[in-house]
């Protein structure tokens, strides 16, 4: 073998060793990633210096374009983590935070586009960062379209519309009424009452219509549950006002 050639060889080693390596320390990055979130989940105490870092390997991850469905949802996980322990009683989460989550999940609707879960936490983030009210319409009637009756993701979409303004309702009332008619349906009736206490305004209407079709035994347990801030209610005159 000649020298340039001896040369060029172990240059090319060198590379292979450097990718290897690299790959090696984003795949422990992700098992790690992987295990702070599996914790989180199941309740045990996880310390805030583990969630920091785990989101820096999120954030990581959507820098260096890397996917893993496994690695996006427990990113996911932190992320959210995260931004709920740092809101104090009247804060809300920092820009820089909300900013790093949502280019984080930007990259993992990317990575996951059929993942319910991943659009309501971006359209969170969005409605968070006070984004355009067409934007926020889009990626919750997206996630309403993935995932219709996933509990958690259906509560979080509550969540979401109480919370939002009336012109994303507007641009999304399909979506917003399907939602709460599978919500009334098949959610736990103490989750109705905590979710739709006191719904905005331009809700109630849309509420009282899908009470108003419901059967007549589970609108009753719903009533007797605690969900009646309407008052007294008729269903008929409500179906014959045409809300």
């Amino acid at each position: 073998m000649s020298i340039p050639v001896r040369i060029f060889a172990a240059c090319v080693g060198l590379g292979l060793a450097a990718v290897t390596v690299e790959a090696i320390r984003a795949r422990v990055a992700e098992a790690d990633l992987v295990r702070v979130a599996a914790l989180a989940e199941i309740g045990e105490v996880v310390s805030d210096e583990a969630i920091a870092r785990a989101s820096g390997d999120a954030a990581a991850m959507a820098r260096e374009d890397r996917c893993g469905p496994f690695a996006v949802r427990a990113g996911t996980s932190v992320l959210m983590i995260g931004l709920d322990r740092s809101v104090g009683e009247d804060e809300a989460p920092g820009p820089e935070q909300l900013q790093e989550a949502r280019a984080f999940l930007r990259h993992a609707v990317r990575c996951s586009p059929g993942d319910g879960n991943l659009w309501i936490r971006l359209a969170l983030v969005e409605q968070a960062l006070g984004a355009a009210a067409d934007a926020q319409a889009g990626l919750i009637t997206t996630a309403a379209r993935l995932a219709p009756a996933e509990p958690a993701t259906l509560a979080a979409r509550i969540v979401f519309w109480v919370e939002s303004d009336p012109e994303t309702r507007r641009l999304a009332r399909t979506a917003l009424r399907s939602d709460l008619a599978t919500l009334l349906a098949h959610a736990a009736p103490g989750d109705i009452v905590a979710l739709l206490t006191n719904p905005p305004d331009d809700v109630q209407g849309d509420v009282l219509a899908v009470l108003a079709r419901l059967d007549p035994q589970r609108r009753a347990a719903l009533i007797a549950a605690g969900f009646d801030w309407f008052g007294d209610f008729d269903p008929d005159v409500t179906l014959r006002s045409g809300i």
